[in-house]
């Protein structure tokens, strides 16, 4: 009775160590995608499109459209990234400073999960001139 008792025991204990073991493998993964999205929204801030010298042809976006994007090529997960740019005009010192926000923003879902993951990063442009 009592070998029958701590094989149960052992085997429970086997079954959460397991469980943990996992959680933390998927908890990596889903760690090592965002920093990975992170790094492709990044990139794609760095285009010469969104460069100041540029912000007077750089056209407002309201509704972006996706564009699928491979986030891990080793496991297959696609993602879409979106980029938004909105104009704005606030004021510094009562005069008016146009300005546009580009918000780039990466969707995804985990593979195995339901839930969408999401990673933004903005980038402010001021229409200031140079002398």
């Amino acid at each position: 009775m009592e070998i029958l008792v701590a094989g149960v025991v052992i085997t429970l204990a086997l079954f959460a160590t397991v469980a943990i073991v996992r959680k933390g493998q998927e908890m990596i993964a889903l760690d090592e995608h965002r920093r990975m999205a992170r790094g492709i929204i990044e990139r794609t801030l760095e285009n010469p499109q969104f460069l100041p010298e540029n912000y007077n042809s750089l056209a407002t976006i309201t509704t972006p459209t996706p564009k699928d994007t491979v986030i891990d090529p080793g496991r297959n997960l696609h993602g879409n990234l979106t980029v938004a740019i909105s104009a704005e005009q606030p004021t510094i010192n009562g005069t008016a400073v146009p300005y546009r926000v580009i918000t780039a923003t990466m969707t995804w879902k985990e593979l195995g999960s339901t839930t969408n993951e999401t990673v933004s990063i903005s980038k402010w442009l001021a229409n200031v001139q140079r002398e």
